[in-house]
């Protein structure tokens, strides 16, 4: 038996023989149209037809086959004007082909986006044809399309009533139903419709959707691979299963299928863009910046620009940067993480030309951001902590960002709930987890806390969320300070959270917050009993799933509780550092491009830290010292015209200011060692940086405002017993500075005394931090044993 394709190819070659002999033989020419359009060679079909109404102007049957083939080829403008011709020619008194035209003509205008004047036409096809399973289906895409759910499930119920064998029919009432969120019931149609076509793979991806919220992740699982090997070639089966591994934080299956997705559908920009976005999370910067730059080339769109952006500001190339986040806001005006990036470089460059306004910007766009209930934005990589935001824009902001991971949490705890209970014991089993156990700001200052945890009351366990190169000392050093140390980095969230539960964790302590490659879903999952914040994050986390903040009085004071989520538990002090070990290096001052005599104030803070406010101050402290210098860190050149041209627009010679460039970190320890003081910028003051100031026997002088970014010094010297050098406003900041450095042996006495006294000091006594801290944590759990009526 002849294949059906193989007969047609048959009698259009028989056609096309006799059109040899009879080329103007107007029903052979409508015989081989009709035959090419079977075949789909809709180009040659048109042709025909088009041939033929020139000598026949008023055939409707041809204005509408016309109107088909134009129809098909997504030719929208002709095929209307095809099938409008057919209405206009048409005996008005052939009902049914008047029907069958208006319905071709319906579909032309919704495809065209013409819904006003489809939904009318449909209207009169079911005012004579009530049952007229095409419009009823195509109103019901109307009503879906326009958000009317429930008056779509309506009809599309309607059409399998009057269709009950057809699958796309299923698929669409099933669709609605997932909207409605009548998930067994979506199932049930889905299941249908792959009945009635295996081999038709979207039923299953729709199905596999519908799972998920019922917690049936393997079974959405075993759907979404069937989709894969039912259509290997077709997008939407790597996009939704790529999705679900993302959902699920299976990153590393996430990444190999995307990178499969990319040769599949070479010019699907969303393929690419997610590879880049996989490998980002997962640290791997260097290698992801070429995927955004495809996925931008072949489809301009707001993410792609600004993960460009946002990589360029990781490279410190502000201008690039500020390119990307620019046309991020050119394609999406109110891509909001691009606005505030934007403001944030330009701090990052010291550019104040817009201070005041770049400050009222910050807060509208935070502002339109929370109101905006829908919108799911990455996190912007921004510090508010550069700008005076008020406290309770903080709260708000980090109660927005919590409540976005609350829903992957609770998503994922379908397929895993956990319940805890609490009993006495007389060991507990610390877990911290982290993306810093690394050379990184907070893994230096921590890395050689966990040793020190006593292990007659405590078991400790460390959650790496990030990989390290082998000659990382920090993160070797770290790992030999637990009793078990796991890689969480390419392990599935909700794995990851099993994990810990099987580890049976009792207090589990978040040291990265809402800060790069954290993730903040696995500890939503409360994988512990108690979960707290500690360190990595300066401000409170927002989240209902983190029950306690560890801080000291000097950052979080009683007063500003209110703006905090967790409760605080206060420790005598909460900042540490390595026991010091001056470097052995030699350095002069003449090497480093500093004067040989006069004071030398260092400023060694990231240039976004300072603001205009901080910087006036330092002038005034030049100008009233005579000789003095200003040393500070070399980020741009941009930057650093910016700073000498405020200095001069100040009255100070720019010679005076001095930029460091960038050192090996044992060579930017010893450059602390050439200086006299340590001037703190004011409300984003410096952590890391002041551990490594006063380790070298270099003072340093804070000022505090209300957040716990301004009080990070004031913390810092409270554990350096240098309460003396906290200022509480600019006006004694600046009076206290030129008070030194008029009395050089006052700030002698001060560097001698932290020189003679490192290893006594607080800050570097990890034994009895880890001590304060085991105090801190068994507070939680007798807390949480009277709540238990334990």
């Amino acid at each position: 038996m002849q294949h059906p394709v193989a007969a047609l190819q048959s009698q259009l070659q028989v056609c096309l023989n006799q059109l040899k002999t009879n080329p103007q033989d107007a029903n052979l020419i409508l015989q081989t149209s009709d035959l090419f359009f079977q075949l789909n060679d809709l180009e040659q079909a048109i042709k025909g037809y088009a041939y033929i109404l020139q000598f026949q102007p008023f055939n409707t049957a041809i204005f509408y086959k016309l109107g088909l083939c134009h129809l098909k080829r997504q030719e929208f403008a002709a095929a209307i004007e095809a099938l409008e011709k057919v209405l206009q020619l048409h005996d008005p008194n052939d009902q049914k082909a008047r029907q069958i035209a208006k319905t071709k003509l319906a579909k032309a205008y919704k495809l065209d986006k013409q819904y006003d004047k489809s939904r009318r036409l449909l209207e009169q096809v079911l005012k004579k044809e009530p049952n007229n399973s095409s419009a009823l289906s195509m109103l019901g895409e109307l009503e879906q399309q326009a958000e009317n759910t429930s008056e779509a499930h309506t009809l599309f119920q309607k059409v399998i009533q009057l269709i009950p064998d057809n699958a796309a029919a299923f698929l669409n009432v099933g669709n609605t139903a997932f909207i409605l969120k009548e998930f067994e019931a979506a199932i049930g149609y889905y299941q249908k419709s792959i009945d009635l076509n295996p081999n038709w793979a979207t039923p299953y991806r729709e199905m596999a959707r519908a799972c998920e919220p019922l917690g049936q992740v393997d079974r959405a699982l075993v759907l979404l691979k069937t989709a894969l090997q039912l259509a290997p070639n077709e997008g939407e089966s790597y996009k939704y299963l790529v999705a679900f591994y993302r959902s699920q934080g299976k990153n590393k299956e996430a990444l190999e299928l995307s990178k499969r997705w990319t040769k599949v559908e070479a010019k699907e920009s969303e393929a690419w863009f997610n590879v880049g976005s996989i490998m980002k999370q997962l640290g791997i910067i260097g290698d992801c910046m070429p995927y955004f730059k495809k996925s931008f080339e072949l489809k301009p769109s707001a993410s792609a620009a600004f993960e460009l952006g946002s990589l360029h500001s990781i490279s410190n190339e502000l201008d690039l940067a500020n390119h990307w986040f620019q046309k991020a806001l050119d394609v999406e005006s109110n891509y909001y993480s691009a606005t505030y990036e934007l403001i944030t470089n330009r701090a990052a460059k010291c550019d104040w030309s817009q201070r005041s306004d770049d400050q009222a910007l910050m807060l509208s766009t935070l502002q339109q951001q929370l109101e905006d209930k829908q919108r799911d934005l990455p996190l912007p990589g921004i510090s508010f902590n550069s700008f005076d935001i008020p406290m309770e824009w903080h709260r708000a902001y980090n109660i927005h960002v919590a409540q976005v991971q609350e829903k992957k949490g609770a998503q994922l705890l379908k397929q895993f709930p956990i319940q805890h209970t609490v009993q006495p014991k007389a060991r507990l089993r610390i877990g911290y987890i982290s993306p810093d156990f690394r050379d990184h700001a907070v893994g230096r200052i921590i890395a050689q806390l966990f040793k020190h945890h006593d292990r007659n009351k405590f078991s400790v366990y460390g959650y790496t969320l990030t990989t390290a190169p082998k000659e990382d000392i920090y993160r070797s050093t770290i790992e030999a300070g637990f009793d078990v140390f796991r890689d969480f980095c390419f392990t599935p969230s909700l794995e990851a959270a099993q994990q810990i539960v099987a580890d049976g964790i009792d207090i589990l302590i978040d040291l990265g917050g809402h800060t790069a490659y954290t993730r903040p879903e696995i500890i939503a999952m409360q994988p512990a009993p108690i979960q707290a914040h500690f360190m990595g994050y300066p401000d409170t986390t927002g989240a209902s799933y983190i029950q306690y903040m560890l801080a000291d009085p000097y950052l979080v004071p009683e007063a500003v509780f209110d703006f905090y989520t967790e409760k605080v538990i206060h420790l005598p002090h909460a900042f540490l550092g390595i026991p010091p070990a001056i470097p052995d290096i030699t350095m002069t001052k003449t090497e480093m491009g500093l004067p040989e005599k006069g004071v030398v104030f260092a400023a060694f803070n990231r240039p976004i830290k300072i603001e205009p406010e901080i910087f006036e101050v330092w002038m005034n402290i030049l100008k009233a010292v005579d000789d003095s210098v200003l040393w500070l860190s070399y980020l741009s050149e941009v930057t650093r015209q910016n700073l000498v041209t405020a200095a001069q627009e100040a009255g100070v010679n720019p010679e005076r200011i001095i930029f460091a460039p960038w050192q090996p970190y044992n060579n930017y320890l010893k450059m602390h060692q050439l200086c006299d003081l340590f001037l703190d910028t004011w409300h984003y003051s410096a952590g890391a940086t002041s551990v490594a100031a006063i380790s070298m026997g270099l003072p340093i002088l804070t000022v505090v405002a209300d957040n716990y970014t301004s009080r990070m010094g004031a913390s810092i010297l409270a554990a350096s017993e240098l309460e003396e050098l906290i200022c509480p406003d600019l006006a004694t900041y600046q009076a206290k500075a030129i008070a030194l450095a008029q009395h050089p042996t006052r700030l002698a006495e001060l560097k001698q005394y932290l020189l003679d006294h490192l290893h006594e000091l607080p800050l570097f006594d990890n034994q009895q931090f880890a001590r304060n801290l085991e105090a801190a944590y068994w507070q939680m759990w007798e807390t949480a044993l009277e709540e238990a009526g334990k």
